[in-house]
């Protein structure tokens, strides 16, 4: 097995991988590394970078490099950098550019699902023959971008309105038990979902009462890492925005101390989702901050 001619190699964000997985909307840097391996110079070196798929071809970005639209090719030479005209033997350099791939409402609701970038990298350059007569010499490789989908949590507590009867006063009083309801939403962008499992930690002051809503949703209490955990399990392309959010409420009872007083106690705390992406299977992640006494209904409370 021989060297080419013309070494290339792309590293997308410093990484080199044959496939490159990146998320929506995402700046990506890409660099390109070239070795002229003959025992003799080149001359007019070019090196072309070539775009196709979800792409917002007006962030591509280019140094010493010219962006040509109209095929979506970037073209370095030595007109845009005149330390390409004459390449030593076994010297070696780099181009850079930037783009980003389209934004997540750009995508996530044109209905395709497995959004991919393709990026063509081709250099060519002339050389003196072993006959002394000009020849082309030319070399290309080719990497794919896979999108990840983007996952969403939100979480916020209720009283007076949700699934159930919630008891208590309101403000709560201390040394008396308050229950709450607490809905957790999930959204979910442009590819489907695996293994996703919601979870959040209960302070010392809160017991989990075990009432969910719907029935059908796996929520449970782990009394080893006192947290709440939702398996959710899969999670379709366009939950909360072209189908409707996924969605759990449950219910925990709140019971203040004096420590507390002129406080808005907080009954969960920070929540993290996870889930891997069918499309590219990396793991996706979230968070949602704590959940606190303040209530999305307090609107209805009359005093």
């Amino acid at each position: 097995i021989k060297k080419p001619f013309i070494s290339l190699s792309l590293e997308l964000d410093g990484k080199t991988s044959d496939i490159f997985t990146a998320g929506a909307g995402e700046n990506i840097g890409g660099r390109i590394n070239w070795t002229n391996n003959l025992p003799n110079r080149i001359t007019d070196l070019e090196i072309t970078a070539r775009f196709m798929g979800k792409f917002d071809r007006l962030t591509v970005r280019a140094s010493n490099g010219f962006y040509r639209s109209i095929d979506d090719t970037i073209v370095w030479n030595k007109t845009t950098d005149d330390k390409l005209s004459i390449i030593g033997p076994d010297e070696s350099g780099s181009v850079s550019f930037t783009f980003n791939p389209l934004t997540t409402s750009a995508l996530v609701y044109s209905g395709s699902r497995g959004h991919e970038i393709n990026v063509e990298i081709g250099v060519k350059a002339k050389r003196l023959s072993d006959l002394n007569v000009p020849e082309e010499i030319t070399s290309s490789i080719t990497r794919l971008i896979r999108l990840n989908s983007d996952i969403g949590l939100l979480g916020h507590s209720l009283y007076f309105t949700g699934p159930f009867s919630n008891q208590g006063p309101i403000p709560p009083t201390v040394e008396e038990n308050t229950t709450y309801t607490v809905v957790w939403s999930l959204s979910n962008t442009i590819n489907n979902l695996a293994d996703v499992k919601v979870r959040a930690p209960l302070p010392t002051y809160v017991a989990w009462v075990g009432t969910v809503s719907p029935s059908s949703e796996k929520v449970n209490y782990d009394n080893l890492t006192n947290e709440i955990i939702w398996d959710v399990g899969n999670l379709s392309a366009g939950a909360g925005f072209s189908l409707p959010r996924r969605e759990v409420a449950f219910q925990v009872s709140v019971l203040p101390s004096l420590s507390q007083i002129g406080n808005s106690p907080t009954i969960l705390g920070s929540a993290y989702v996870s889930g891997v992406d069918r499309f590219t299977q990396e793991v996706v992640k979230a968070s949602a901050r704590e959940i606190s006494t303040v209530i999305q209904d307090a609107f209805m409370y009359s005093g």
